[in-house]
């Protein structure tokens, strides 16, 4: 037994006796060039870009099994493959990388599937980036196309092949969209063919329905444009896959690290992927949290945590997603200081005030109670105001106009101060012509009523 397994296993034993479930990551990437987490080896070999790595991936899920799977409900196997492609530079790698992280997921699922699954029961995933996009102007259709776009190549590019959708049923493929978006785009550059991979048979068997829960890492949500490249930008700085620019609304409050709080971002895509995917796989998000300074009032990942459970909660009772869990990232702040619900000192652990309000939301499944605030009683609501009812549907039109209406009194408020400005103008010119004449009438006066000088 490696020294390493005896740990985890210890650990995982202590999760149990407290009527935990514990999630282990087999593969969490340091994000960094150019190992990756990778070994050493295996770098050398070409990395994700080498077929050789998905075997040796299904090798080493095998011995995560072995070690610790009595211990273990669920797994993932790779953390944010969708982020990990955003090292190589070249389109081109990009593509082939995503396309091995793949293979590598499945072959390990089905592994589990074939030798372990009948006496460990656990669930087996891969954890995806999924932060919400919206449309930067609601208005333009080209935005809401590259939003649409954007989450087709962050979530759709790793799903599709694994569940397929519920209008199209084939599952071991790319999405539609995203191939012949790119091949269009091929063309466009003079390239020979589209850079995206394409499976063989035996790819699309392994593939298919290996995913035993969807698991979703949610941060924020940004506003997105196209950003349609020239072979200038390509020269100077790789562009992303999806032509998409990405951009931060100012007006969202954020934390000191810039991540803005947006709490609706979390129902959207969590009904996004419902809607696309079905609700026969439980959704877990796998990830979610804030930087917060603070070494125990961490005010600003108290609202986080309120505010995006509140909007879990809808997604769940309200658009009837099959979410099955919430994880917060993370539990201590050794690592990266900002981000834990305790503060470690000395290896000594303290509990911020965020663990406090987790406790609770917890202990009321998922909604918070405050004794402060009572629910109000059916006969004492108010009744909905139609206008305000109307308005809050039509925000962008009633904001439009808005902007319409406050360009028009300005423009108005311009003419008529040119026209007063022209008015005052002519009135001071008249009043230097009649000075002048009045001022040579006095002069001629002057010369006739004086004599000559002789």
């Amino acid at each position: 037994m490696h020294l390493g397994s005896w740990y985890y296993r210890c650990v995982l034993t202590e999760l149990k006796k407290l009527n935990l479930q514990p999630m282990v990551i087999m593969y969490y990437p340091s994000h960094r060039a150019p190992y990756l987490g990778l070994p050493g080896p295996l770098h050398a070999s070409g990395g994700w870009m080498s077929y050789s790595t998905v075997e040796a991936f299904q090798e080493y899920a095998a011995l995560c099994y072995q070690e610790l799977g009595t211990w273990v409900q669920n797994w993932i196997t790779i953390n944010e493959p969708n982020r990990i492609i955003d090292i190589y530079s070249n389109i081109t790698e990009r593509h082939q990388a995503a396309h091995n992280l793949l293979l590598a997921h499945a072959k390990a699922w089905r592994l589990h599937e074939r030798e372990y699954f009948a006496e460990q029961r656990a669930l087996v995933s891969l954890a995806l980036h999924a932060d919400w996009a919206k449309p930067a102007n609601p208005f333009l259709e080209s935005h809401t196309v590259a939003a649409e776009r954007f989450l087709l190549f962050e979530l759709g590019r790793f799903l599709d092949p694994l569940l397929g959708t519920i209008n199209e049923k084939k599952k071991g493929k790319y999405p539609h969209e995203m191939r012949v978006y790119l091949e269009e785009r091929a063309k466009v550059y003079g390239l020979p063919k589209s850079p995206l991979p394409r499976f063989t048979n035996n790819e699309r068997q392994e593939l298919k329905g290996a995913l035993s829960f969807i698991a979703l890492n949610h941060f924020t949500t940004r506003l997105v444009s196209p950003n349609p490249p020239t072979q200038d930008t390509l020269q100077k700085k790789p562009a992303p896959d999806h032509d998409c620019l990405t951009l931060l609304d100012p007006t969202w409050p954020s934390s000191s690290q810039g991540q803005a709080v947006v709490p609706w971002g979390l129902r959207k895509v969590l009904k996004w992927v419902n809607q696309r995917y079905g609700r026969t796989l439980p959704i877990i998000v796998t990830a979610s949290g804030i930087d917060d300074q603070a070494s125990v009032e961490d005010n600003l990942r108290r609202y986080y945590l309120r505010s995006y459970l509140q909007e879990a909660l809808k997604a769940y009772q309200v658009d009837g997603v099959n979410l099955q869990g919430f994880y917060m990232w993370k539990l201590q702040d050794r690592h990266a200081p900002e981000f834990g619900l305790f503060t470690s000192t000395q290896h000594q652990s303290k509990a911020k005030a965020s663990v406090a309000l987790y406790r609770e939301i917890i202990a009321h499944s998922g909604s918070y109670n405050s004794s402060s605030t009572q629910p109000c009683r059916f006969t004492e609501q108010q009744e909905k105001c139609p206008t305000c009812e109307w308005m809050f549907k039509n925000k962008p039109m009633v904001v439009f106009g808005g902007c319409l209406l406050i360009t028009s009194a300005m423009l108005a408020a311009l003419v008529v101060f040119v026209v007063i400005n022209k008015r005052n103008q002519r009135h001071h010119t008249g009043m230097k012509k009649r000075r002048g004449n009045q001022w040579r009438r006095n002069k001629a006066s002057a010369n006739y009523l004086c004599p000559a000088v002789r």
